[in-house]
């Protein structure tokens, strides 16, 4: 290299470590400390650095100092100056006060002012303070996002441009200074830049240069800025760009054209949508999942658990995790849907509430979560805040879609959300692009699609919060809930008739209707209160829908429907809610009564199918209290109507029904022979639910005809299939039919096995059931005094269901039961713990038919119950 003769060869060999002001310099291992701590430098400041202290005192031209540190002379003269500056800062407000200083000379160069001398390394180096490490260190620890950071990386390393994109409060941010913090240094460092301050896109490019310290001179401020990063190898990081997109966009893609060693890192609430573009998205921190029963341990593996803990140890010194608040913990982690900025904010509120407390204040949390992190920027200085500015990014159609919208609670599909949202403001269109801005800002959610099953998206609770705000503040509510209610209806009930009129398999109708029945269920509580025929309409379709779960909800849902059945309907709304009131009654005498209703609408519209369903549900409820002229002129009527008018739904529930009559007239063989017919016309169609109820059934009958090793065999099979499936309510009686085989086939300790497993399933539906066959389990276990109780228990149970006579099965094990009792007690004994077991509450007819025998408390020392 030739240089003039008053300059010195720059390119000389490292020095030694040596101390220069307050600093200390190692240029062999590349290290910097101020007062024994590092400072942490880019490869080409620190080179810029080391050419400075080993020429100190001397005047080095601009132009020898490019080909040292940079190696050509193709470098402007600003990025040297920008250089500079980052030594300036580093050594500290330009090096006065800690004896050294970078000296400039105007149009000739510069000059490092110090005395050096030799020196050692420190012996420790602790890492920089947060206060002076600038934006590529986090403000704390990150919980979780290993996978995240990992990704992060990979893509860095083989793209020039990454978003990560994510709802405001995700922690964007937090993950790049996390990156940076962890990653080996650009040769020319890290160009930091948060634009939520830039208000006008004209001004993004030169707000960029101001913040970097490069000079743009005249002329397109872009294409300047873009010419000043060409030779650099650095990362640029552009922060909080989702209310600047298209400005953005054409940033990055100038500086991608421009600059090629230079790599992009964005953070933003919506992506670029440039062809290099490749995306990170960053969702909220993994929460429990709903209904799942986990204990401390498993709890904080969760990493929306594990954030708010460490944040609720910092600000409470009381708060100690542990068991006792595992479940308010779990709550509030969920119901703020994991969002870091919202479990901070609700951390902070903890030493006020305690987690109880603050999980039931949750409802009220625009109100609730307004302490920030003191340096957490102004929009998130509140949850509110927080919400607002991704709010006032939307256009005003947008923000139309976004608070219509809010009437949905559940998971919905497109079809949905367009038949609530739009109308003569907004169309169709309108709305499908207005719930993909949604979606793209996080503000909804769009689920995995399932089974090839549409699309679903839903809420996260706080956006939902705010548009919940916003519709009431546009004078709206009443209108859009009225909407919300009709929609849900018009949709239940489409799909249910479609089901039972065979244009659609049952279980598909189903798996569409079940992710939307909290939609339902706030149809149903709205229409109740201000369109009560809103209500009656949907009452049927939502019974098929819940199918066997929520049976106390939908009973209450039936009687308060029931008074607002009136001839004001149309025959067709009532004859669908009085067909579904059969379904639902089952054996009960309401079934029989509204049965009758049913089919004295069905012969007034001519629906064959309505009426076959109709006269079989009155004869499967009266049973065996039907007389024998009642039950011939109902299988007449049956008999008489067209097969070819009926789908396949309503002659499996026709032959299902046949086979219960036929068990209870003793014909066994008649019953196998409907039961199987049964079983094929519900595998057409399409009802899985209907063909479990069926085998058994067929289980059942197996037992009632003496045969015990079938049922046991039948039983097991169904147990089998059953396992970890949400057919609750099936499984039941499947553990409830092998109990009771158990117990015929003499095997007491196989019957107490499955009857735990019953009992652990139990509702108020099985539980007369349960109280039969505990009975007949006590009495065989010489526990009389049980066996009593339980048949109390039962009797009373059945009277309060107005369930009528036992079923052949339970009949025989009551007797049984009762038979062994009474004849161990003595009738006073036997009738007076009788009387006791009828009061008896749920839980204690269950740890009554389950405690230990009278052999296992001798052997143990425990006194005797009985």
């Amino acid at each position: 290299m030739n240089l003039s003769h008053h300059e010195p060869a720059l390119a000389a060999p490292p020095t030694q470590v040596v101390r220069f002001g307050a600093f200390v310099l190692d240029e062999a291992q590349g290290r910097l400390w101020r007062a024994g701590r590092e400072v942490v430098l880019a490869r080409r400041p620190f080179a810029l650095l080391s050419c400075l202290v080993r020429h100190a005192n001397q005047l080095l031209s601009r132009e020898a100092l490019l080909d040292a540190v940079w190696g050509h002379r193709h470098v402007s003269a600003g990025v040297l100056k920008t250089t500079i500056h980052v030594l300036r800062d580093a050594l500290g407000d330009d090096g006065r006060t800690e004896g050294c200083r970078i000296e400039s000379v105007p149009r000739r160069g510069y000059r490092l002012l110090a005395q050096v001398a030799p020196a050692v390394v420190p012996s420790t180096a602790p890492p920089l303070p947060d206060e002076l490490a600038g934006p590529a260190t986090p403000a704390s620890p990150l919980v979780g996002r290993q996978h995240e950071l990992a990704r992060l990386a990979q893509l860095a390393a083989a793209h020039r441009l990454v978003t990560v994109c994510g709802p405001g409060g995700v922690g964007k941010t937090s993950l790049v200074r996390q990156w940076l913090a962890q990653s080996a240094a650009p040769a020319d460092g890290v160009g930091w830049c948060d634009l939520s301050a830039v208000t006008e896109p004209s001004l993004l490019a030169a707000e960029l240069a101001r913040a970097w310290r490069l000079p743009l001179g005249p002329g397109e401020p872009m294409a300047a800025l873009a010419a000043a990063l060409r030779p650099l190898a650095m990362v640029v990081v552009l922060d909080n760009a989702e209310h600047l997109v298209d400005a953005t966009a054409r940033l990055a893609q100038a500086l991608l054209d421009a600059a090629p060693c230079a790599t992009l890192v964005v953070t933003s609430q919506l992506p670029l949508r440039l062809a290099d573009e490749r995306l990170l998205p960053l969702g909220p921190l993994a929460v429990p999942p709903e209904g799942a029963a986990i204990d401390a341990a498993q709890a904080i593996g969760f990493d929306a658990v594990g954030l708010f803990v460490r944040r609720a140890e910092g600000f409470d010194p009381r708060f100690a995790w542990g068991p006792e608040v595992v479940g308010p913990v779990v709550e509030i982690v969920r119901r703020l849907d994991g969002l870091p900025l919202a479990l901070e904010m609700a951390a902070a509120r903890l030493p006020m509430f305690g987690p109880a407390a603050l999980a039931a204040a949750l409802p009220h949390r625009l109100q609730l979560l307004t302490r920030a992190p003191r340096n957490a920027p102004p929009r998130q200085h509140t949850l509110r805040a927080a919400l607002e500015w991704s709010h006032g990014l939307l256009t005003p159609v947008q923000q139309l879609v976004f608070r219509r919208l809010s009437v949905l609670v559940g998971a919905f599909t497109l079809e949905t959300a367009q038949q609530v949202a739009a109308d003569d403001q907004v169309d169709v269109w309108q709305v499908l692009a207005g719930l993909n801005e949604l979606v793209d800002r996080a503000l909804l959610v769009a689920e995995p699609v399932v089974d090839q099953m549409p699309r679903r998206f839903r809420w996260l609770e706080s956006p939902r919060a705010l548009a919940i705000e916003c519709l009431a503040a546009a004078g709206e509510t009443a209108a859009w809930r009225a909407r919300h209610a009709h929609a849900v209806a018009q949709r239940f009930d489409a799909l249910a008739a479609a089901a039972y009129a065979g244009d659609c398999r049952l279980d598909d109708a189903l798996a569409a209707l079940r992710p939307e029945l909290a939609d339902a269920r706030e149809a149903m509580a709205w229409a109740l209160v201000h369109e009560p025929a809103t209500a009656v309409a949907l009452m049927a379709p939502f019974n098929f829908a819940a199918q066997r779960d929520a049976q106390a909800e939908r009973h209450r849902l039936w009687l308060a429907t029931q008074p607002h059945v009136t001839p004001a309907l149309t025959p067709a709304t009532r004859v669908r809610w009085s067909l579904g009131a059969c379904r639902f009654w089952g054996q009960h005498p309401e079934a029989a009564r509204h049965g009758a209703d049913a089919a004295a609408l069905c012969r007034q519209l001519g629906d064959h199918a309505g009426l076959h369903r109709a006269l079989w549900a009155q004869l499967s409820a009266h049973g065996t209290a039907a007389t024998a002229a009642q039950e011939a002129a109902w299988l007449a009527e049956i008999e008489a109507i067209p097969c070819a008018a009926l789908p396949a739904f309503a002659r499996f529930q026709g032959h299902y029904f046949d086979g219960a009559r036929r068990t209870r007239h003793g014909d066994f063989h008649g019953a196998i022979v409907a039961y199987r017919q049964a079983l094929a016309f519900a595998e057409e169609a399409g009802d899985s639910v209907g063909a479990i109820d069926v085998r058994i059934g067929l289980a059942d009958l197996e037992l009632t005809a003496g045969s015990a090793r079938s049922a046991i065999e039948l039983s097991r099979a169904l147990v089998a299939s059953l396992h970890g499936t949400r057919h609750r309510f099936q499984l039941s009686y499947v553990w409830l039919n092998l109990a009771a085989a158990w117990l015929v086939a003499g095997d007491p300790a196989e019957a107490r096995i499955a009857a735990g497993e019953a009992w652990s399933l139990s509702d108020e539906g099985t539980m007369p059931f349960l109280c039969d066959h505990g009975a007949w389990l006590a009495a065989v276990e010489a526990r009389p005094g049980d066996a009593a109780r339980l048949i109390g228990a039962a009797d009373a149970l059945r009277a309060a269901r107005s369930q009528g006579q036992r079923e052949l099965n339970e009949a025989r094990a009551a007797e049984r039961a009762q038979r062994m009792a009474h004849l161990r007690l003595g009738e006073p004994a036997f009738n007076r713990l009788r009387e006791e077991g009828r009061g008896l509450p749920p839980r204690e007819l269950r740890r009554i038919a389950l405690r230990a025998t009278e052999r296992e408390r001798s052997y143990n020392g425990l006194p005797s119950v009985s």
